[in-house]
């Protein structure tokens, strides 16, 4: 198949036919036949239903991919100041257990360590104007873009 080439001057658009065959291993004579064969069973039926289609019906989205919206509050970037070489051998660490994801690893040891002292996070409660100051500077941020 690697040998079949198209000629750099062809319009592919209006010339289908050039190219019927070109990534399958059917030749161009019995793509033809196939492709006719589906024009005559698509061919609508004088008994068969159309579907109807409602124009008040709102248009959905379109899934743009990428990541999906977060809400709530979004992870923030704090500074953790600690000896170089503990540093280093953390980051080994999260490499092997957290797919190289240092606050995770950090998230994780925090909470095992609870979990180790008998801590509930649950039980802890964070006064409601300090999570509002974050959501404040998460909507300002979120503004300038």
């Amino acid at each position: 198949m690697a040998g079949k080439k198209l000629p750099k001057n062809v319009d592919l658009a209006s010339n289908v036919e050039v190219a019927a065959g070109f990534f399958t291993d059917t030749p161009p004579a019995e793509a033809k036949a196939e492709s006719n064969k589906k024009e005559q069973s698509a061919t609508p039926q004088p008994n068969a239903e159309k579907p109807t289609t409602n124009k008040t019906a709102t248009k959905e989205k379109k899934n743009l991919g990428g990541r999906p919206k977060k809400y709530g509050l979004k992870n923030e970037q704090f500074t953790l100041t600690m000896h170089p070489e503990m540093y280093e051998k953390l980051r080994i660490l999260a490499e092997e257990h957290t797919r190289g994801n240092f606050s995770g690893l950090i998230d994780e040891a925090i909470k095992s360590f609870c979990r180790e002292h008998d801590i509930d996070l649950a039980a802890i409660h964070v006064t409601p104007e300090i999570l509002d100051m974050y959501k404040k500077k998460q909507e300002k941020k979120s503004k300038k873009k």
